[in-house]
């Protein structure tokens, strides 16, 4: 992640600290709006954790495309066999589930699954 993006997330956080802090400190009365204010965070962690994944796909999806991009130029002049190129670019999967997408293993119960799951 960009260095500007890793301080942005930093800001976002410390005020999210300092609100939860101060909630905290508020009478029982506004428990209510106490759970409203940590349901509302949990989402902004899901969205993070969400927006992390996607980066990191990116990211591999970007250097992959610019190795096959030397290969067309005439750059790369070691060309490794498909089988070995996938290895390669499998080998660089930071979560289960893109190794099991790869390997065409993923079940239809989880593409019918809403549930994004973080547990990687």
């Amino acid at each position: 992640m960009p260095e500007q993006g890793r301080m942005a997330m930093a800001q976002v956080l410390q005020m999210v600290r300092a609100a939860v802090s101060a909630l905290q400190s508020f009478p029982p009365a506004f428990a209510q709006e106490s759970q409203i204010f940590a349901e509302q965070v949990e989402r902004m962690y899901t969205g993070f954790q969400y927006q992390d994944r996607i980066s990191q796909m990116m990211a591999l999806l970007e250097g992959d495309m610019a190795r096959l991009q030397q290969v067309l130029d005439g750059r790369l002049s070691d060309v490794p066999q498909i089988e070995h190129w996938m290895a390669a670019l499998e080998s660089k999967y930071a979560m289960a589930e893109q190794r099991d997408t790869h390997a065409g293993t993923r079940g239809s119960e989880a593409a019918g699954s809403t549930e994004t799951d973080f547990g990687d």
